[in-house]
This record gives C-alpha cells, sequence and structure tokens, in this order.
C-alpha cells in the first residue's frame, strides 16, 4: 500500500508491503525492512536497520499523533483513497480535530484559550509523561472550540484535551 506522509512541512512517498525477513518500506525510493512488534494496544516495538524504536499511535481524526522513543510528531497519512477523494494536495481537510494525551500524564501548561485561532504546528498543551514535558501542537489551522482539561490535572492514555474545529 502507498502512502503520502507529512510530518510538519516535509512530505514522504512511503510504500508498505509484507517482505520475507519482515516489512519492506520504501520512504522516498529508499528501502528498509522493518521487524513490527505490536505491543499493548496502539504501542509497537519496531527494529530498523538494527536499531530499536518504541512507537505509540494515537488518531487525531485524519492525524495521527506518534511518539517515537518520547519524541511526539504529528503526522498526516494520507492514502490512495484519501487522496482520490480529497485531491492530490492531501489538503482541504474540515471539522473538528480532538487533541488526546498519547500516555497518562499531568497538564503542566495550556498554551491557547478558547476561540483563539491558531495555526498548523503551534504549541496548544503541555504534557509532562515519564518525566518528560511534551508540547503538543496543533494538526492544522482553526479556532480552538473547547478545552477540556485544566492545569495541574492528571489525564489517562488517550484523554481528550482540547478540541480544534
Amino acid at each position: 500500500m502507498a502512502y503520502m506522509i507529512q510530518i510538519g512541512e516535509q512530505v514522504h512517498r512511503v510504500e508498505v508491503r509484507q517482505g520475507e525477513a519482515g516489512m519492506a518500506v520504501d520512504i522516498d525510493g529508499q528501502r528498509s525492512v522493518i521487524d513490527v512488534v505490536p505491543g499493548a494496544g496502539r504501542v509497537y516495538s519496531l527494529i530498523v536497520d538494527g536499531r530499536s524504536y518504541v512507537i505509540d499511535v494515537q488518531e487525531l481524526g485524519e492525524q495521527r499523533q506518534v511518539h517515537v522513543n518520547g519524541l511526539a510528531l504529528v503526522v498526516d497519512v494520507i492514502d490512495e483513497q484519501r487522496r482520490r477523494r480529497h485531491g492530490a494536495s492531501g489538503g482541504g481537510f474540515e471539522g473538528e480535530q480532538l487533541i488526546s494525551s498519547a500516555m497518562p500524564g499531568k497538564v503542566v501548561k495550556i498554551l491557547v484559550e478558547v476561540g483563539q485561532q491558531v495555526t498548523k504546528g503551534q504549541g496548544v498543551i503541555v504534557i509532562e509523561a515519564m518525566k518528560m514535558e511534551n508540547e503538543l501542537k496543533a494538526p492544522r489551522d482553526g479556532e480552538v472550540k473547547q478545552i477540556l482539561v485544566q492545569e495541574g490535572q492528571a489525564v489517562e492514555a488517550r484523554a481528550g484535551l482540547l478540541r480544534i474545529e
């Protein structure tokens, strides 16, 4: 299956298929063989070219929040069907986006207010998890419609934090 993956402003073409020794993944034409071990929920252990990664994937509407060894990324995954549905650019997605916590933690700082306009990639909330602070970013331009937590509040994994429309 072929995908277009957008991380920030970078877009990559990714093709995934089952190989003889694991998953064969071509990223922008460069092939890697990846061993994938599913964990609990949407957590995976990957071995890529001899390096180990722990990946936690959380869905944010049509985007994903991906934690790679603790680093949080907002990733837009555009498969062939979605690209045809929305046009070759993959843009133009509308509707509400729920930003959620990828793991249990504590809300350290809310960086936005209800009614505030935000731009894609702008920091909106800071969560402390596993003694590390992670700034979660807006997955797209929009308006903050609802803040579901308060500073200092403990949150569970996959808890909704705020909504952007």
